[in-house]
Protein backbone atom coordinates (compact mmCIF):
# COMPACT_ATOMS: atom_id res chain seq x y z
CA UNK A 1 0.00 0.00 0.00
CA UNK A 2 2.82 2.39 0.83
CA UNK A 3 4.50 1.52 -2.42
CA UNK A 4 1.38 2.34 -4.42
CA UNK A 5 1.01 5.56 -2.51
CA UNK A 6 4.58 6.50 -3.26
CA UNK A 7 4.13 5.76 -6.94
CA UNK A 8 1.11 8.01 -7.05
CA UNK A 9 2.98 10.79 -5.33
CA UNK A 10 5.87 10.38 -7.76
CA UNK A 11 3.53 10.69 -10.72
CA UNK A 12 1.86 13.76 -9.24
CA UNK A 13 5.21 15.37 -8.61
CA UNK A 14 6.30 14.59 -12.15
CA UNK A 15 3.10 16.11 -13.56
CA UNK A 16 3.52 19.21 -11.38
CA UNK A 17 7.15 19.54 -12.43
CA UNK A 18 6.20 19.18 -16.08
CA UNK A 19 3.58 21.89 -15.76
CA UNK A 20 6.09 24.18 -14.08
CA UNK A 21 8.61 23.54 -16.90
CA UNK A 22 6.05 24.25 -19.63
CA UNK A 23 4.98 27.47 -17.98
CA UNK A 24 8.62 28.49 -17.77
CA UNK A 25 9.11 27.79 -21.46
CA UNK A 26 5.94 29.65 -22.41
CA UNK A 27 6.90 32.64 -20.32
CA UNK A 28 10.25 33.02 -22.04
CA UNK A 29 8.93 33.85 -25.60
CA UNK A 30 6.33 36.08 -24.05
CA UNK A 31 9.09 38.10 -22.49
CA UNK A 32 11.01 38.00 -25.75
CA UNK A 33 8.01 39.27 -27.62
CA UNK A 34 7.50 41.97 -25.05
CA UNK A 35 11.14 42.94 -25.51
CA UNK A 36 10.80 43.00 -29.31
CA UNK A 37 7.66 45.07 -29.25
CA UNK A 38 9.44 48.32 -28.46
CA UNK A 39 11.98 47.55 -31.18
CA UNK A 40 9.15 47.30 -33.74
CA UNK A 41 7.63 50.47 -32.43
CA UNK A 42 10.91 52.23 -32.81
CA UNK A 43 11.19 51.04 -36.42
CA UNK A 44 7.62 51.99 -37.22
CA UNK A 45 8.36 55.75 -37.24
CA UNK A 46 10.89 55.18 -40.00
CA UNK A 47 8.33 53.38 -42.18
CA UNK A 48 6.14 56.46 -42.63
CA UNK A 49 9.29 58.28 -43.72
CA UNK A 50 9.77 55.83 -46.58
CA UNK A 51 6.11 55.99 -47.58
CA UNK A 52 6.16 59.67 -48.62
CA UNK A 53 9.38 58.98 -50.50
CA UNK A 54 7.53 56.55 -52.78
CA UNK A 55 4.57 58.87 -53.32
CA UNK A 56 6.31 61.11 -55.90
CA UNK A 57 6.73 58.16 -58.27
CA UNK A 58 3.05 58.15 -59.34
CA UNK A 59 3.64 61.65 -60.73
CA UNK A 60 5.63 60.13 -63.61
CA UNK A 61 2.83 57.73 -64.53
CA UNK A 62 0.18 60.30 -65.54
CA UNK A 63 2.32 61.69 -68.37
CA UNK A 64 2.48 58.45 -70.39
CA UNK A 65 -1.14 57.85 -69.55
CA UNK A 66 -2.03 61.19 -71.10
CA UNK A 67 -0.18 60.28 -74.28
CA UNK A 68 -2.15 57.07 -74.68
CA UNK A 69 -5.62 58.59 -74.22
CA UNK A 70 -6.30 58.63 -77.98
CA UNK A 71 -5.85 56.27 -80.87
CA UNK A 72 -3.32 56.79 -83.64
CA UNK A 73 -5.52 59.14 -85.65
CA UNK A 74 -6.53 61.21 -82.61
CA UNK A 75 -2.95 61.54 -81.38
CA UNK A 76 -1.81 62.59 -84.87
CA UNK A 77 -4.62 65.14 -85.07
CA UNK A 78 -3.79 66.60 -81.66
CA UNK A 79 -0.18 67.07 -82.70
CA UNK A 80 0.72 70.16 -84.66
CA UNK A 81 3.07 68.32 -87.03
CA UNK A 82 0.79 65.91 -88.92
CA UNK A 83 -2.07 68.03 -90.32
CA UNK A 84 -1.35 66.98 -93.93
CA UNK A 85 -1.10 63.34 -92.91
CA UNK A 86 -4.37 63.34 -90.98
CA UNK A 87 -6.13 65.04 -93.89
CA UNK A 88 -4.76 62.38 -96.22
CA UNK A 89 -5.91 59.60 -93.88
CA UNK A 90 -9.41 61.06 -93.88
CA UNK A 91 -9.50 61.46 -97.68
CA UNK A 92 -8.22 57.90 -98.21
CA UNK A 93 -10.88 56.42 -95.90
CA UNK A 94 -8.31 54.91 -93.51
CA UNK A 95 -9.29 56.76 -90.33
CA UNK A 96 -11.58 54.00 -89.06
CA UNK A 97 -9.03 51.29 -89.80
CA UNK A 98 -6.22 53.07 -87.97
CA UNK A 99 -8.45 53.87 -84.99
CA UNK A 100 -8.65 50.22 -83.94
CA UNK A 101 -6.30 47.27 -84.04
CA UNK A 102 -2.59 47.61 -83.32
CA UNK A 103 -0.26 49.47 -85.68
CA UNK A 104 3.02 51.32 -86.00
CA UNK A 105 2.76 54.47 -88.11
CA UNK A 106 5.81 56.04 -89.73
CA UNK A 107 4.32 59.51 -89.96
CA UNK A 108 5.75 62.13 -92.36
CA UNK A 109 5.58 65.59 -90.90
CA UNK A 110 4.00 68.51 -92.75
CA UNK A 111 7.46 69.70 -93.68
CA UNK A 112 8.26 66.23 -95.06
CA UNK A 113 5.27 66.38 -97.43
CA UNK A 114 6.36 69.77 -98.73
CA UNK A 115 10.05 68.91 -99.05
CA UNK A 116 10.05 65.38 -100.47
CA UNK A 117 7.18 65.51 -102.99
CA UNK A 118 7.08 67.46 -106.27
CA UNK A 119 5.16 70.70 -106.44
CA UNK A 120 1.43 70.05 -106.65
CA UNK A 121 1.75 66.37 -105.66
CA UNK A 122 -0.07 66.78 -102.33
CA UNK A 123 -3.05 68.52 -103.94
CA UNK A 124 -2.99 65.93 -106.70
CA UNK A 125 -3.11 62.99 -104.26
CA UNK A 126 -5.92 64.56 -102.24
CA UNK A 127 -8.21 64.66 -105.28
CA UNK A 128 -11.02 62.07 -105.08
CA UNK A 129 -10.07 60.49 -108.41
CA UNK A 130 -6.61 59.70 -107.02
CA UNK A 131 -7.84 57.97 -103.87
CA UNK A 132 -6.30 54.65 -104.93
CA UNK A 133 -2.84 56.20 -105.18
CA UNK A 134 -3.28 57.96 -101.84
CA UNK A 135 -4.19 54.70 -100.11
CA UNK A 136 -1.09 53.04 -101.54
CA UNK A 137 1.08 55.86 -100.26
CA UNK A 138 -0.37 55.76 -96.74
CA UNK A 139 -0.49 51.97 -96.28
CA UNK A 140 3.20 51.87 -97.19
CA UNK A 141 3.81 53.74 -93.90
CA UNK A 142 1.78 51.38 -91.64
CA UNK A 143 3.19 48.29 -89.90
CA UNK A 144 0.42 45.87 -88.73
CA UNK A 145 1.84 45.60 -85.18
CA UNK A 146 3.40 47.81 -82.56
CA UNK A 147 7.16 48.26 -82.94
CA UNK A 148 8.95 50.68 -80.62
CA UNK A 149 12.24 52.30 -81.56
CA UNK A 150 14.30 49.94 -79.41
CA UNK A 151 12.68 46.99 -81.20
CA UNK A 152 13.70 48.25 -84.63
CA UNK A 153 16.71 46.44 -86.05
CA UNK A 154 18.65 46.67 -89.28
CA UNK A 155 16.80 44.68 -91.92
CA UNK A 156 13.29 44.91 -93.36
CA UNK A 157 9.90 45.63 -91.85
CA UNK A 158 6.73 44.55 -93.62
CA UNK A 159 3.97 47.13 -93.92
CA UNK A 160 0.43 47.02 -95.27
CA UNK A 161 1.77 48.33 -98.59
CA UNK A 162 5.12 46.56 -98.95
CA UNK A 163 8.50 46.28 -97.26
CA UNK A 164 10.63 49.00 -95.68
CA UNK A 165 14.41 48.92 -95.38
CA UNK A 166 15.54 49.71 -91.83
CA UNK A 167 19.04 50.73 -90.81
CA UNK A 168 19.82 51.39 -87.16
CA UNK A 169 22.91 53.40 -86.25
CA UNK A 170 24.05 54.78 -82.88
CA UNK A 171 22.99 58.24 -84.01
CA UNK A 172 19.65 57.62 -85.73
CA UNK A 173 17.16 55.20 -87.26
CA UNK A 174 16.84 55.32 -91.07
CA UNK A 175 13.72 54.06 -92.86
CA UNK A 176 14.36 53.80 -96.62
CA UNK A 177 15.66 57.31 -97.36
CA UNK A 178 14.00 58.96 -94.34
CA UNK A 179 15.17 59.47 -90.76
CA UNK A 180 13.14 59.11 -87.59
CA UNK A 181 13.05 62.58 -86.05
CA UNK A 182 10.70 61.83 -83.11
CA UNK A 183 10.26 58.21 -82.00
CA UNK A 184 7.74 56.48 -79.74
CA UNK A 185 4.75 58.83 -79.79
CA UNK A 186 2.41 56.51 -77.91
CA UNK A 187 -1.26 55.96 -78.69
CA UNK A 188 -3.88 53.61 -77.28
CA UNK A 189 -3.57 51.24 -80.24
CA UNK A 190 0.05 51.59 -81.28
CA UNK A 191 2.96 53.96 -81.68
CA UNK A 192 3.93 56.78 -84.06
CA UNK A 193 7.45 57.48 -85.32
CA UNK A 194 7.75 60.90 -86.98
CA UNK A 195 9.93 60.89 -90.13
CA UNK A 196 11.32 63.67 -92.33
CA UNK A 197 10.40 62.27 -95.76
CA UNK A 198 7.43 60.62 -97.47
CA UNK A 199 8.16 56.94 -98.09
CA UNK A 200 7.46 55.81 -101.65
CA UNK A 201 8.45 52.60 -103.47
CA UNK A 202 10.05 53.26 -106.85
CA UNK A 203 7.11 51.96 -108.92
CA UNK A 204 4.60 54.05 -107.00
CA UNK A 205 6.80 57.11 -107.32
CA UNK A 206 6.96 56.65 -111.10
CA UNK A 207 3.21 56.18 -111.30
CA UNK A 208 2.56 59.39 -109.39
CA UNK A 209 5.10 61.28 -111.50
CA UNK A 210 3.55 60.12 -114.78
CA UNK A 211 0.02 61.01 -113.67
CA UNK A 212 1.24 64.29 -112.32
CA UNK A 213 2.75 65.11 -115.70
CA UNK A 214 -0.58 64.43 -117.35
CA UNK A 215 -2.37 66.64 -114.85
CA UNK A 216 -0.73 69.91 -116.00
CA UNK A 217 -1.27 68.98 -119.65
CA UNK A 218 -5.01 68.94 -119.03
CA UNK A 219 -5.07 72.21 -117.13
CA UNK A 220 -2.37 73.83 -119.26
CA UNK A 221 -4.61 74.21 -122.31
CA UNK A 222 -7.09 76.14 -120.24
CA UNK A 223 -4.31 78.29 -118.85
CA UNK A 224 -2.49 78.76 -122.16
CA UNK A 225 -5.65 79.64 -124.02
CA UNK A 226 -5.59 83.23 -122.75
CA UNK A 227 -1.92 83.31 -123.75
CA UNK A 228 -2.83 82.25 -127.29
CA UNK A 229 -5.47 84.98 -127.28
CA UNK A 230 -2.86 87.54 -126.43
CA UNK A 231 -0.51 86.27 -129.13
CA UNK A 232 -2.99 87.08 -131.90
CA UNK A 233 -2.91 90.64 -130.70
CA UNK A 234 0.82 90.65 -131.31
CA UNK A 235 0.38 89.77 -134.98
CA UNK A 236 -2.27 92.46 -135.08
CA UNK A 237 0.30 94.89 -133.87
CA UNK A 238 2.89 93.69 -136.35
CA UNK A 239 0.46 94.12 -139.25
CA UNK A 240 0.80 97.89 -139.24
CA UNK A 241 4.54 97.35 -139.32
CA UNK A 242 4.15 95.35 -142.51
CA UNK A 243 1.98 98.14 -143.86
CA UNK A 244 4.73 100.64 -143.28
CA UNK A 245 7.30 98.52 -145.09
CA UNK A 246 5.52 98.74 -148.42
CA UNK A 247 5.64 102.49 -147.96
CA UNK A 248 9.41 102.30 -148.60
CA UNK A 249 9.08 100.93 -152.14
CA UNK A 250 6.51 103.65 -152.82
CA UNK A 251 9.19 106.20 -152.04
CA UNK A 252 11.66 104.50 -154.37
CA UNK A 253 9.19 104.60 -157.22
CA UNK A 254 9.32 108.40 -157.56
CA UNK A 255 13.12 108.08 -157.70
CA UNK A 256 12.74 106.01 -160.89
CA UNK A 257 10.42 108.68 -162.25
CA UNK A 258 13.01 111.44 -161.79
CA UNK A 259 15.65 109.54 -163.76
CA UNK A 260 13.75 109.76 -167.07
CA UNK A 261 13.47 113.54 -166.58
CA UNK A 262 17.20 113.88 -167.36
CA UNK A 263 16.95 112.61 -170.99
CA UNK A 264 14.00 114.95 -171.61
CA UNK A 265 16.28 117.91 -170.91
CA UNK A 266 19.03 116.65 -173.27
CA UNK A 267 16.65 116.09 -176.20
CA UNK A 268 15.83 119.80 -176.85
CA UNK A 269 19.58 120.69 -176.97
CA UNK A 270 20.03 118.83 -180.30
CA UNK A 271 17.68 121.08 -182.45
CA UNK A 272 19.43 124.29 -181.33
CA UNK A 273 22.64 123.19 -183.20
Amino acid sequence: MNINYLNRLTKKVAVIAGMIGVSALVGTPIMAQSNQTPENTTESPTEPATTPATTPTPEATPSPGAATTGNLVEVAQSSGSFSTLTQAVQEAGLAEKLSSGEYTLFAPTDQAFNASLPAGAVEFLLQPENKDLLRQVLTYHVVPREVTSNQLKTGTVKTLGGGLAVRVTPQRVIINDASVVEPNIEASNGVIHAINRVLLPSELRQTIASRLEQQPSQTAPGQTTPDTQTTPTVPGQTTPDTQTTPAVPEQTTPDTQTTPAVPEQTTPEAPQN
